[in-house]
């Protein structure tokens, strides 16, 4: 009896260890991004807009549209987030990236991905651009996709492409931005160069006769909720509490085994 107990004992041991590295692999390991900074602001499309945390901005030139879902908006609010990527990393085969900095989501009336895309009245596609600035290491990202934006944090996905920026001066400019999909920025290696824009000066203020002349102040809007409770921290207490359910099963099933070995053993000690 002695025996199948300390058999049990074990199986349940393995077992409760087995399944808590495996639910840490599954929930902890996965790449996701938590929300550091975020601003937004209404876009009338007719006339532009811009938005801006500290040195990074979105600058909307007039008669852009948004489509979300092959459906078209004239008005639409257009949120910039700055993202922590936990779990991410460089982009795989590729020599000239040395690591990841930071990512950049951006988003149109809480929608982001490459469904939401930016259009002109014609419905061809109608750029926006972002800007960086202040940044004292070479700098490029890579388009994001398949993940889920949720309470301002960006769970899942995978690369998609790397995405060509210019400089001009302590700028970096990215003008090709024609849907929302997830930025990540990546430090390249020192010694590869930038390309540098010569060609023409990409404009970074809005016209005067719009209604958005000025950034937006750099502080986090009251309807943007606080930094939320990482990922990593929630995924480690579901963790710590599922292994704690098991310790606790396992000692209430020994316990029972053990009152029903004495129970058993109780009339022949009398005989």
């Amino acid at each position: 009896m002695n025996i199948t107990i300390y058999a049990v004992l074990v199986f349940l041991m393995v077992f409760a260890m087995a399944h808590a590295s495996q639910l840490s692999f599954a929930s902890i390991s996965k790449p996701y991004f938590t929300f550091s900074l975020g601003n937004y602001t209404t876009i009338n499309g007719a006339i532009g807009g811009s938005v801006g945390i500290s040195s990074t901005r979105l600058v909307v030139s007039p008669g852009t549209y948004a489509v979300i879902n092959n459906k078209t908006y004239s008005s639409y609010n257009l949120s910039l987030i700055l993202l922590t990527p936990f779990n991410v990393n460089v982009p795989p085969g590729n020599s000239t990236i040395s690591g990841i900095s930071d990512a950049i989501a951006i988003a149109v009336d809480g929608s982001t991905g490459s469904s939401v895309k930016f259009v002109s009245s014609s419905g061809s596609y109608q750029p926006i651009k972002l800007i960086t600035g202040g940044q004292a290491i070479t700098l490029s990202t890579w388009s994001w996709s398949g993940g889920v934006l949720q309470n301002l944090n960006y769970y899942g996905g995978s690369y998609v492409k790397p995405q060509k920026w210019l400089t001009y001066n302590s700028s970096y400019i990215y003008t090709n931005l024609t849907n929302a999909t997830l930025q990540v920025l990546v430090i390249k290696n020192k010694g590869i160069p930038s390309t540098s824009l010569t060609t023409s000066i990409i404009p970074t203020t809005i016209p005067q006769n719009s209604s958005h002349t000025t950034i937006p102040s750099t502080t986090v809007p009251t309807t943007i909720p606080p930094k939320p409770v990482t990922v990593q921290q929630n995924n480690e207490s579901t963790l710590y509490a599922l292994i704690a359910a098991e310790t606790a099963a396992i000692i209430i099933l020994v316990i029972l085994l053990l009152r029903k070995r004495n129970y058993r053993m109780g009339p022949s000690a009398g005989i």
